[in-house]
């Protein structure tokens, strides 16, 4: 077997790192061999939040990194980001939610 050229094995699934959580992202990602991907979170001065998505994630099993301490700030966010991905075509949106 050899791996693909950009060394990432498990090219079906990508993660994802709210603010807070890149370094366990990363951790997970390397073990694993798979993408870290990009995504801009905004917040208008109204409170509004805009999601979005820069990475790839059509026919790819989404999992998104976020801890849930403060979760009124976090869970508008969290839903528009995996609504966005199904749109985008992602096969499953998973959260990690560490303590």
């Amino acid at each position: 077997f050899q791996p693909p050229c950009n060394n990432r094995i498990n090219m079906d699934m990508i993660l994802f790192s709210f603010p807070g959580n890149e370094n366990l992202t990363q951790a997970v990602a390397s073990k694993l061999q798979v993408e870290v991907g990009e995504f801009k979170l905004h917040t208008f001065p109204d409170g509004e939040s805009l999601v979005t998505i820069l990475s790839d994630v059509a026919n790819k099993k989404v999992v998104l990194f976020c801890s849930l301490n403060n979760p009124d700030n976090k869970l508008i966010p969290l839903y528009f980001f995996s609504k966005t991905a199904k749109q985008l075509g992602a096969t499953e949106v998973i959260l990690v939610a560490p303590y």
